[in-house]
């Protein structure tokens, strides 16, 4: 397992966390009090944010935790992510805006 920078091509991935994480979590209720009639307005809410968290590098700092999933092929999955607003950083204070981990990654992974 290790860490990187995210990319635009990990959205999909951390949403897909980010819901299945957060989606009976009590906080969600104000957002998204409707998420089990329509969850695509979750999902499409959900990924507008990560996406402008992804297109604003000088305001946020996204990284994935990701696992091979077969060290032959070279392929990975992202498990884990966390962002953080750097101006809060920057201003000293330690405020970390989400941090997820996917069901995923309470399964063995082979390293």
């Amino acid at each position: 397992m290790y860490i990187r920078e995210a990319t635009q091509d990990d959205l999909d991935a951390i949403v897909d966390i980010h819901i299945e994480a957060f989606h009976d979590d009590p906080d969600i209720d104000y957002p998204f009090p409707h998420r089990r009639e329509f969850p695509d307005f979750m999902k499409t809410s959900t990924k507008e944010r990560f996406r402008s968290y992804l297109i604003e590098p000088e305001t946020y700092s996204v990284m994935v935790a990701c696992s091979k999933r077969n060290e032959g092929h070279n392929i990975e999955k992202s498990v884990a992510y966390a962002a953080w607003r750097l101006k809060d950083i920057d201003a000293g204070e330690t405020f970390l805006d989400t941090i997820n981990l996917s069901s995923c990654s309470q399964t063995r992974i082979d390293r």
